[in-house]
């Protein structure tokens, strides 16, 4: 069964005032296998987050808040830990769903290069699937993942390719 994805990623961040800051995700999707009716909501998530972020000195940052992933079992998750970056080429993300460490390997040809590892502790997905002619369902898609990826931005577009493995897949 193929399945798709489309979907837009918006995040507001605020300036950091007196060491306190603010960030602000909002990621709608339509999730389907093209062969469903999308009049029912099945098919679509809207996933958001919010966080409070303190800077704590030049070098680390300390996040807070909660996320909402809108799936076959809704859930609302705490998001949140600490970015450190002890050097302009090394940034570590310790944070719970999601943690990344990346290099920076320099700017080549009016683009800026990171390569970098990621873990995902909790990845979710849902979907709007067609199980028999005519019949719609949701089916939900949890994982852990580890990944390896290249990162490039000109400071007006950005890009990145990455591979990766899945562990404990549970479908429901």
């Amino acid at each position: 069964e193929d399945l798709f994805q489309f979907g837009w990623d918006m995040k507001l961040v605020s300036p950091s005032v007196g060491g306190w800051g603010m960030e602000m995700a909002f990621e709608p999707s339509i999730n389907t296998d093209l062969s469903g009716n999308l009049d029912e909501s099945f098919g679509l998530n809207l996933d958001g987050r919010g966080a409070l972020l303190w800077q704590w000195g030049p070098q680390m940052t300390w996040v807070g808040g909660i996320m909402y992933l809108d799936r076959v079992d809704d859930r609302i998750l705490p998001y949140g830990g600490a970015v450190w970056r002890p050097n302009q080429l090394w940034e570590f993300r310790i944070m719970y769903p999601e943690s990344q460490a990346k290099v920076f390997m320099g700017n080549y040809w009016g683009w800026s290069h990171w390569l970098y590892a990621r873990a995902e502790f909790l990845h979710s997905e849902a979907y709007q699937i067609e199980t028999l002619p005519g019949l719609d369902t949701q089916l939900q898609v949890e994982d852990m993942r580890a990944t390896l990826g290249w990162q490039f931005d000109n400071g007006v577009t950005a890009g990145f390719f990455e591979g990766g493995w899945i562990f404990e897949r549970d479908i429901e």
